[in-house]
């Protein structure tokens, strides 16, 4: 039994928004071979400035947008400076730099429950996006869900521009594909690391955003799942194929809403998860991954 063309219309909304997330932590990954448990403090900042901006300004809800993925996007790189720098120039194993990484990720979330209390809050926009419904072929349409996906579109778009035509992108994908070839070649490890980080945080603060104005609720502990829901796509996709991570992402929602439609929310999860075990056991590298070694090279 198919789901009705609403649930069809919502997923794909949703697999917008787990595209964007999993391609910004695939990026970091494939670059440096290192996981950032911080990606999702860095999606909770980027979600409460938001909610900031709406509260003391009159901004649209485009500009909060933009404000807020810089915002966030800026605290991520300040991180990547003051610490994440130092962990990868003194050669922190895998294991080591993914334990400092979960530390920073409960400092910073704790932090924000500290200021704003750990309460559930309101995010929605409050212009014409905010009160812009529609119905197409009896299916209702929201300004925010054309603004997601619009906004993912464009986010992708620019993405995959910049991974094929500039030379920053190039290098990332030299430094993906082989790191010590890229490195003789003069490419630079750190520079390369600090692209990574830039832009996938800012894919994760553009994400945090446009979830929470679809969810409508904000809360400091969100971070933790949405590190899961971007680690999901990631495998699905292929650990090793960066832009594979968006359709990684987008097969999640799906198969989110597909399995709720059968089976029911509380087991979606589950068998979701289940069905991620059996992929990887069957293949390992994901849908559009290349084998790798145990240590990532």
């Amino acid at each position: 039994m198919m789901m009705p063309a609403q649930l069809w219309f919502n997923a794909l909304v949703l697999g917008g928004m787990y595209a964007l997330l999993a391609l910004g932590l695939g990026l970091i990954y494939n670059t440096t071979r290192l996981f950032d448990f911080s990606f999702g403090a860095i999606y909770v900042i980027g979600a409460y400035s938001a909610y900031q901006l709406f509260e003391l300004t009159d901004f649209g809800t485009i500009p909060v947008i933009l404000l807020s993925a810089l915002v966030s996007t800026a605290v991520g790189v300040l991180l990547m400076h003051v610490v994440y720098r130092r962990l990868i120039l003194r050669g922190t194993p895998f294991l080591g730099f993914a334990v400092a990484t979960l530390g920073v990720a409960i400092i910073l979330e704790n932090a924000i429950a500290y200021f704003y209390s750990p309460v559930v809050r309101t995010l929605e926009a409050s212009d014409g996006i905010g009160t812009f419904e529609t119905t197409w072929g009896g299916v209702r349409v929201t300004g925010v869900q054309l603004l997601i996906l619009g906004g993912a579109v464009l986010a992708m778009a620019a993405f995959f521009l910049f991974f094929q035509r500039t030379r920053a992108g190039l290098d990332l994908r030299a430094v993906s594909s082989d790191a010590g070839l890229a490195e003789a070649k003069g490419v630079e490890r750190l520079r390369s690391a600090y692209i990574a980080f830039t832009v996938g945080y800012l894919l994760a603060a553009t994400s945090a955003v446009l979830i929470t104005l679809e969810n409508r609720t904000l809360q400091p502990s969100i971070g933790h799942e949405m590190v899961v829901i971007a680690i999901v796509g990631v495998l699905l996709g292929g650990a090793s194929n960066t832009p594979a991570a968006a359709v990684g992402g987008f097969v999640l929602a799906l198969a989110s809403y597909q399995m709720t439609w059968w089976f029911g929310e509380q087991w979606a999860r589950p068998i979701i998860y289940t069905s991620l075990i059996g992929l990887l056991l069957v293949r390992p590298q994901g849908m559009f991954g290349r084998k790798i070694s145990f240590v990532g090279r």
